[in-house]
Parts: C-alpha cells; structure tokens; sequence
C-alpha cells in the first residue's frame, strides 16, 4: 500500500521572508508610535472642546496614510507566504491565532483604505458608514496586537526588547511634539482694538493683525474640485459679484473713493465699502491705492469661498465688517501647482477632512450674527463727515421680527421660530460634492445651496447669472388684495367690502379704492437692503376690455415709472434736501419717507377714481405689483448713458382683480360681500393702524373680532392704546382673554402691562412684563419663541423698573434699580447702538450717584449723542425736499390717495413688457 508523500518541512520565516519581517516590524512600531500621537490629539481635543490639529499632525496623519499603503501589499505577501509555510504544522494553536491575526490585519488594511478618500475606483461618503468605519479601524489594532502576542506565546517565546523600545520612542517622541506644538496647545492672544488701522473705518480684523496675501483669499477653484455644486451655485450669485465687476457697485465705491479724496487726501474711508464688497483688495492692502480696480483679476475676486469660511469671530453685532478673519492651518501642498503634490494634498483632506470642516466651518456660520457682519450697517462720521446714522439692517429687522421668535407684538407667527438666515436663503439642495450630507444608509445627499437666494434679478441679468434661486425668493413674497370701495373718494366714505364677486358702481361717482399689499414669507420688510434704488412699485388699472381706462404706476417708452406712483421704497435725502439716487451713502442724511413693509404686516394704497357719467357697463380693476432692482435714474447713472433705455428684468411679484359693472343706478342695500376671511380685514386693519388711520382701523379690526375672536381684540387693544384709550383697551384686552384656543397668549401679558403702566400702577406692569420675559407660555415654549432678546421690550422694562424705584428707598429701591440695570445691559448686548438704551442708563446711573457710577452716565450720555436722530437738522432737509418735488411730497403723507388718470404718457407694464422683450424673471 502506497503512503502519501510528506510535504518537505519549511522554516516558518525563511531569510529572504525574516528581511520583509523586519521591515514590518519596523512599519508597524512607527505606525504605532504614529497613531498613539494621533490619537491623544483626538482624545485632548474631545476633552477640551479645543481643535489642536495643526501643520505637525497633518504631516504625521500624512505619514499615518503612507506607511498605512505601502504596507498593505508586503502585508499580504508575507501573512500569504507565512501561512503557506505553516498551515500544516502541528501546533494548531499558534495556526488558529494567525489565521485570526492575518483576518484582523486584513480588515484593518480595508477599514484604513475605505476611510482614504481620494483613491482610484471607490469612495465612501455615507457618515453612518464611515463612523462604524472608523470605530473598527481605531479598535482592530488593539485585536491584532493582542493576537499577535498570543500568536507568538503558543510558539516561539517573544523579545520585549523592540517593544520596550517602541515605548521608549513614543514617549521621547509625545514629548518632542508637545515642545515643538506648545503655540498650538496654549496659543497667545493677539491685542485687538474695536478698529485695527489697517482697516478702519471698519470693524475688521485679522487674527494676526497682518495683511492677508491675494492667494489666501482668493483659491477658488481650490475649493471647486471638491465642492463643484457649492462652487456653481456661488459663481452664479451676487456674493461672486459684489465687487468691481459689479457695474452698479462700481460705480457707486468710485463716486466715493473720488469724493474722499478730494476731501480728505486718501480714500481710506471707503474701506468701509470694502470690507463687505472687496474683502480680497481689502486684506491684501491694494484697496487704498488711488486706482480702478474694474477689470483687474483682483477686482473680480468678489466675496470668495475663503472670505467667509476664513471668518473665526464675529466681533460685535454692529456690523460694518465687524469678524475678525484667520486664514486656516492649511493641509500640505495647499498651493502646489504640481499634479502629484496637488493629489496628494487631496487625498489627505479627503482622508482626514475634520480638520478642514471645523477650520472652514464653524457653529458661528450657522447664526443670524454671522450674517449681521455685512447685513447691517452704520453710516459713519469718517465717511459723512456728519454723524453716524443708520443704514441698511437686515439683522436687527429680522430679530426683531414674529418669524424670529423675538418679537413682542407682531401680527403674526410661524408655526416654528425661523433660527437663522440660511434657513431662507441657503435651502438644502441635492448634491453629490464630496462635502454633501448623507445622514443615513440610504438617504440623499443634499449641500446648503450657495446662490444666496434674494431679490437681485439685475446683477444676475447683467452678469448673465442663472435666474432660478432669484425666481423662488420672489415667488409669493407679498400679497395684493383690491379689498374695498369707499364711497364719495375719501377715507371717511362708507366702506363696501371686502370684495369677492362682480361689484355694482354708479356712473358719476366718485370712489376709493382700498388696496392692500401685506408681506408673506420674508423675515425682514420689503424692499430692504438698498431701498434706496430698489424700484417696487404698485400698477392699478381700469380696463375695458383690453382697452386701458385709467391708471397709477404706469410706464414710459424708456422705461421710467410714473414718479406719482406708490413705490415701496425708501426716499432718502442729502442735507440739502435732493434726493440720493446714485448709491452716494456718504451723503446719506435722512429719510422723506420709508414704505418698506415690515414682515407680518401690511400697508394699504387708497386709490381715487373718478367714473365719468358716460362709463357704462363691464369693467376689470387690476392691481399688479412689480419688482426691478434699479430705477431708470440710478441705471442710467451707471451705465453712463443718460437716455439709456431701462431694459432690467421686471418681475411680478402679486396680482389681483376685481369685475365691475357700471350703472347710472344701483342699489347701495346689495353691495355686502358674503366673504368672511378674517385675515383680510386683519390685513386692511393692520395697514390702516400704521398709517395713523385709527378710527378706520378700529372698524376693520371689529370685524376680525366678530369673524375671528382673540386676534380681533387684541389689535383693538393696539388701536385704542395708540389713542389713549385706556378703558377701551382694557375692555378690549378682556374681551380677548376669554378665548382659550388664542396662540399669542404672551400679547395679553404684554398690553396688560402697558395699560398699567399708562395708568401708573407699575408693580402690576412689572409682573406682566416679567412674565414675557420669561416667555414660559405653553404656545412661545412649542414655537421656539424667546421674548427676552426683544431688545424694545427689554428698554420699556428697564424703564419700568426704574420709574417705579422712584416710588421707593433702600433696599427695595436698590433692587428695582439692579433690576433696570440687568435689562438695559441686557438690551444693549443685543443692540449696542440702542439710542434710548443709553439715555436710560444716562439715567440710572445719574440717579444712583457716587464716582464711578458718574462716570458711566456721562459715558452713556456721550453714547446716547452718538447714535439719537438729529431731527431738528433733518426737519430743514425734509422741507427742501418736499418743496422741491410735488409728487415726493405727496408719497411722503401718512395717507395719500393716488389719483387714477387717463394713459397718455405712460401705458401699462404688461404693453411696455411684451413690446419691449423685457425679462420678467
């Protein structure tokens, strides 16, 4: 009988495998060495709070990856050859524990290679995957150091020479970088001043207080090969164009560089502009040279990915540039121009990208504050040469707004506090850049879109920009509503509404006609931003048929509106009395009048028509209102024609009709409209009450209150405060508090406190306003609602409190007077521009004596100086201005009536739109 044949026997390590051995073994105890530093800095960092990675452990993450790859094939040669030589020997223990550690070994070389992205063939993006990922290549190690003991103790015995000197070497090694990382681990501050002089006017600053070289800020395209989605939506938005390419800016930043120095001999004033709008000229130092920056690769930076990602702190919320920008740790080769070294620097972002997340964003870029540091501006006495005055402010609108959760008194709430900006104007958008979200094993990868939705249809049209994300944000941001007639053309005539069905008028008659436009979705007025220019108008037409009849807001052949228009504008005057109307902020000095809208609210346009006796028959009312970035003046400035025809898009942003019939005879006694939308009345109240028309306004809000309840009552409780009306308003305030299913339970808190406080009973006003600032009701709790950062409130409780420690002494007195403290200081963290916020603590201050207290109220009484209206001097430019222009003068009235006449020079938007190939998006 034949034996099988005995396989010769093999040393288990053959010299030319104890070389590949040794190589490992060395890998492996720098890689140990390697990891122990990577993972105490982990470990530190999640201790502390604090990130500590620096340019020392991106080099040793470098490393970790290197020798992670290089040993993944010698790995697999040497367990493959090493089990060939083995797997049939008799101790079956020391077999077992190798097969596991060969296994162990193997999963830990995958985990390392699936969390390396940036490799050929495949990535893994999922979070859920890439955490289990992680875990298992941070705890394998430990299994296959442990089996690889347990390898080696059922062989051969094992030298603790290597081991003790791999322990050695990482603890001189731990010790070395903690000596050369010290600045990392305990960094010095740098002094800062609320202006740094290379800076200043503005509120900038540099971590570092150096100029930022070109390069730093401007790699966009740095940023494009990971993000390319992000990168699209950004170069087709007006932060990539906020800067020299931007012909309206352009134009406005070289009136005042021109006007500044001629004036001052420098034109170091302007960086006031350039924080915002120039950030890469700015930082780098070129922006005070005396030169045009239009057409210069530097002039088309705009507002970079870096600009804003760079932002480590927002100083202030006094805006005006107020962050302070630290040019991130950069990963290895960051500037390389050499492919390989380029990859490189790649695949180690893609493998380690914490690092980067938390250096380019930071839990600041998801607060409303972080936007304030450009979103609000304070005209000041460097650039006016006057005083500081306030200018455009979206952030303190927004907060002090219902949609933020803020607001004391608003008309209406969201269902769910609006926690920021980006909620509106950077919406989720389906992505597959490497930086996009997956939040779950199956779910889609979306990035915060970086169009930065808003209403700047100009630009976009002259830059040739993609129109989408501008359409959404116009898209049901106001309302229009043809409300109501009143009888005889004037406020006072009876009122037929609201309208729903055709309506019967007499022929000969006169009529107003009631228009209401309310804001929808916006979290701060419309127009905002620079209402200056923004051209919103309101178009009523009569048609019959398609034949036009009479009008307001119409249009010429060169595109002007009709000056005797009702714009929804600010109209903003120099100290003389003319009107800016080039973007010239350094001649800012007051306002004729401001028709923004503010979120929640609404404004009421009183139409007047006169219907000749011979108009017989149907007719169609139509109310349209329209949007265009610029008006023909202001366009016409800075495309340095003067009878540039305006060709800017014109959207329409609402859109309502009325059927009417005319008759020599109708009969008044059928005139009543079967609708019983109770917002509608609420919104014709809501425009009448902030117009002055009170009387008017206390009608439409008894009609909320007989539809509706709670909402009616309250805003009667507003209309009868407004005119002193205490017993009024309190019966009304009663009225509203028998309603249980009312949401805004904290506005009966509040104008209970107000009524007691007209009628001087203050302990009582002081616990209906604590009661607010606790804002601990059921609905406000649900909503996200804090009524504790309305700064106003805060001023009037402050207010309270101290009127009332007047009424005391001692310690009861004292109390009341820390009480009134706490608030003001309160306020003023919140706003610390706040005019009567100063002037309160200007008085509390006085009242409480002794030096040091003295001394703040002078402090604020200087403060209060500072940032108060100076309405004697803007009472003169206002009489110029409205002497000098009738139909100014007109808009400028608390309630005008615009008059419908006949088209002659000016026809209807919808003609002048389809003649003229106008763009309506």
């Amino acid at each position: 009988m034949n034996q099988p044949l005995k396989r010769r026997a093999r040393p288990a390590v053959g010299p030319k495998l104890k070389v590949l051995l040794k190589i490992l073994f060395v890998a492996f105890a720098i890689l140990v060495i390697n990891s122990i530093y990577l993972s105490l800095i982990t470990l530190t960092e999640w201790l502390s709070g604090r990130i500590l990675q620096d340019q020392i452990y991106l080099y040793m993450f470098l490393l970790h990856l290197v020798l992670g790859l290089l040993i993944v094939i010698p790995v697999i040669v040497y367990g493959w050859i090493h089990i060939n030589n083995t797997f049939d020997r008799p101790n079956r223990r020391a077999v077992k524990a190798g097969y596991a550690l060969f296994v162990f070994a193997i999963i830990l070389l995958i985990t390392g290679l699936l969390l390396t992205r940036g490799l050929p063939f495949f990535e893994v993006k999922n979070i859920q995957v890439r955490k289990i990922l992680y875990w298992l290549h941070a705890i394998v190690p430990l299994l296959v150091i442990w089996l690889f003991i347990m390898h080696r103790l059922a062989g051969h015995s094992i030298s603790w020479k290597p081991v003790k000197l791999t322990f050695a070497l990482t603890i001189i090694t731990i010790a070395g970088f903690y000596f050369l990382q010290k600045d990392t681990f305990f960094p010095k501050e740098t002094e800062h001043h609320e202006m740094n002089p290379l800076f200043a006017p503005s509120f900038a600053q540099t971590s570092d207080n150096q100029l930022i070289p070109p390069n730093h800020l401007d790699n966009n395209q740095y940023c494009k090969d990971c993000h390319a989605d992000v990168h699209e939506g950004w170069m087709n938005s007006v932060h990539k164009v906020s800067s020299f390419n931007n012909p309206s800016y352009s134009f406005a930043v070289n009136k005042t560089r021109e006007f500044l120095q001629n004036r001052d001999g420098n034109n170091k004033a302007s960086r006031f502009c350039a924080v915002c709008h120039d950030p890469v000229i700015l930082f780098s130092g070129e922006f005070d040279k005396d030169k045009d920056f239009t057409g210069t690769d530097i002039g088309n930076s705009g507002i970079t990915c870096t600009t804003c990602h760079a932002i480590s702190d927002v100083n202030s919320i006094k805006g005006n540039g107020a962050y302070t920008l630290t040019i991130p740790e950069q990963y290895p080769f960051t500037y390389s121009e050499e492919p390989f070294l380029k990859w490189v620097n790649a695949t180690l972002i893609k493998a380690k990208p914490d690092f980067h997340k938390v250096s380019y964003l930071k839990p600041l870029h998801k607060t409303p504050e972080f936007c304030s540091v450009c979103h609000k501006v304070g005209l000041i006495e460097e650039l006016n040469g006057y005083k500081w005055l306030r200018g455009q402010n979206h952030y303190d609108s927004y907060f002090l707004s219902g949609v933020s959760g803020h607001s004391v008194t608003s008309f209406y709430y969201p269902k769910k506090a609006v926690q920021n900006c980006s909620q509106c104007h950077m919406p989720l958008q389906s992505s597959d850049d490497f930086g996009a979200i997956t939040e779950s094993f199956n779910g889609e990868s979306y990035v915060h879109s970086h169009y930065f939705e808003a209403a700047n249809s100009a630009i976009r049209y002259l830059n040739h920009l993609k129109p989408d994300a501008n359409n959404a944000m116009l898209t049901d941001a106001l309302s229009v509503d043809i409300f109501g007639v009143r009888n005889d053309g004037e406020l006072n005539g009876d009122l037929i509404a609201p309208l729903n069905e055709k309506l019967n008028l007499q022929s000969g008659k006169k009529y107003l006609l009631e228009t209401v436009v309310r804001t929808l979705k916006l979290g701060h007025p419309f127009t905002q931003g620079t209402a200056d220019s923004n051209q919103i108008w309101v178009e009523l037409n009569v048609f019959k048929g398609d034949e036009l009849i009479a009008s307001s807001g119409g249009i010429d052949k060169q595109g002007k509106v009709d000056d005797w228009s009702y714009f929804i504008n600010a109209y903003v005057l120099d100290r003389n009395g003319n009107r800016v109307d080039r973007r010239n902020a350094e001649d800012i000095f007051t306002m004729l009048y401001n028709h923004q809208i503010p979120p929640g609210a609404a404004t009421v346009i009183h139409y007047g028509v006169d219907f000749p006796v011979e108009f017989e028959g149907d007719f169609t009312i139509e109310a349209k209102v329209f949007y265009r970035k610029f008006d023909t003046t202001y366009y016409r400035y800075f495309t340095g024609d003067n009878d540039k025809f305006n060709d800017l898009p014109i959207v329409m942003l609402a859109h309502d009709t009325q059927e009417i019939t005319l008759s020599p005879e109708i009969d008044d006694s059928q005139q009543v409209s079967q609708d019983e939308k109770w917002q509608r009345w609420n919104d014709y109240g809501i425009g009448l009450f902030r117009s002055g028309a009170l009387k008017q306004a206390e009608h439409a809000f008894s009609m909320v209150a007989q539809q509706r309840g709670a909402e009616g009552w309250v805003n009667l409780t507003r209309t009868y405060l407004q005119q002193g009306l205490l017993d009024k308003a309190q019966d009304a305030l009663n009225k509203a508090a028998e309603y249980d299913e009312f949401r805004y339970k904290w506005q009966l808190s509040y104008f209970a406190g107000l009524i007691n406080l007209q009628n001087g009973f203050l302990e009582k006003a002081m616990e209906n306003f604590e009661a607010v600032y606790r804002s601990e009701f059921k609905e406000a709790v649900e909503s996200g609602f804090d009524f504790s950062k309305e700064y106003n409130f805060l001023v009037l409780y402050a207010q309270t409190a101290f009127q009332n420690s007047k009424l005391f002494e001692g310690e009861k007195q004292q109390n009341l007077m820390q009480k009134s403290l706490k608030l003001y200081k309160e306020a003023l963290e919140l706003n610390p521009e706040l005019a009567n916020a100063h002037f309160g603590l200007y008085q509390l201050y006085s009242a409480m004596g002794e030096t040091d207290n003295l001394t703040l109220a002078d402090k604020h009484k200087k403060l209060h100086e500072k940032y108060k209206t100076d309405d004697n001097a803007h009472d003169v430019a206002i009489v110029k201005a409205r002497a000098a222009n009738k139909a100014a003068d007109h808009a400028a009235e608390n309630i005008a009536v615009y008059q419908l006449k006949q088209p002659v020079d000016f026809g209807s938007v919808r003609d002048f739109i389809s003649q003229n190939n106008i763009s309506e998006q």
